[in-house]
């Protein structure tokens, strides 16, 4: 008889994968409710990675008749640099990046604006002062893209991806509508407007020359959430279920170890899924024993 049918071998991957997203969440400052369902946890996370700017050094490019009031352009240059440098762009962004991981930015999420404040002081949050006045910059992995200044409500303004049209283009082709094209003189609907439909709605966004574009941003689900993030989060749902599946083909040869490390058939054993420097890992905690699972 073989070690695996003479023991009760517990794995649940799912669970472990879960209480990972949400031990990152709380070591980098997050307030969770215990109570928050799993499938909660994993989509506030995944929204998450959306949200923050990841912190590496990356170009500026400036749009073309890119205006800046007197009294931000210190702050400007300041931003400037931080990009440049590799600096996190953390204290001038939203306060809910860090406060509310479960919150929507629609603006982000459909057409890949981020905001940031303008404040010259530093709060005792980490945040620099909040300012009516926003910079709306596009950000890509190489590079930020200071698309205007302008105020805190402007999340609808079809002027911001007018602006990367004109500008850049090519790093918005792959959203292009190439098959549709929409004659310039119909009524456009309105900032308020554009916000109200995205809730809950697939957006095509069409501009003043008839170019169509889908979501640069990946699109809104219909429950706020970020649709690249329902995507990324699937995805890793199913890599999840494929390690668990690796590691019980393998269970025998996990036992085997074990035993030499003193566990006795029959005892219940429990092997989790664990990570070290972010690579996966079948652990059994109580027995110091890990083994290499598939990398995505």
């Amino acid at each position: 008889m073989s070690n695996r049918r003479e023991t009760s071998s517990r794995i649940n991957f799912y669970k472990d994968w879960v209480e990972y997203l949400r031990l990152q969440m709380i070591s980098s400052g997050y307030k969770i409710d215990p109570k928050t369902p799993d499938d909660e946890i994993e989509m506030m996370s995944f929204n998450l990675g959306k949200r923050r700017i990841r912190s590496c050094r990356r170009q500026v490019f400036i749009a073309k008749g890119f205006t800046c009031p007197e009294e931000h352009k210190e702050v400007l240059e300041r931003i400037k640099e931080t990009v440049q440098t590799g600096v996190p762009l953390t204290p001038y962004q939203s306060k809910a990046v860090l406060e509310k991981p479960s919150a929507k930015d629609g603006l982000l999420f459909d057409w890949d604006i981020h905001h940031l404040h303008l404040g010259k002081t530093m709060d005792s949050d980490g945040f620099v002062a909040r300012t009516k006045d926003l910079l709306f910059v596009r950000v890509t992995n190489t590079a930020v893209f200071f698309l205007s200044v302008g105020s805190h409500g402007d999340w609808g303004e079809i002027e911001l991806l007018e602006i990367i049209h004109r500008n850049w283009p090519e790093t918005i082709v792959h959203q292009k509508m190439k098959e549709l094209v929409i004659e310039p003189g119909g009524v456009a609907p309105t900032s308020d407007e554009i916000v109200k439909l995205r809730k809950g709605i697939y957006m095509l966004s069409v501009l003043s020359d008839g170019t169509a574009y889908s979501p640069p941003g990946g699109g809104i689900a219909t429950s706020g959430d970020s649709v690249d993030a329902v995507s990324g989060m699937n995805n890793y749902r199913r890599w999840i279920r494929g390690l668990q599946k690796y590691a019980e083909r393998r269970m025998n040869e996990y036992l085997v170890k074990a035993r030499k490390k003193g566990w006795k058939p029959g005892k219940p054993i429990h092997v989790h899924l664990g990570f070290v420097d972010n690579e996966p890992y079948a652990v059994i905690p109580e027995y110091g024993l890990k083994f290499p699972l598939p990398k995505r």
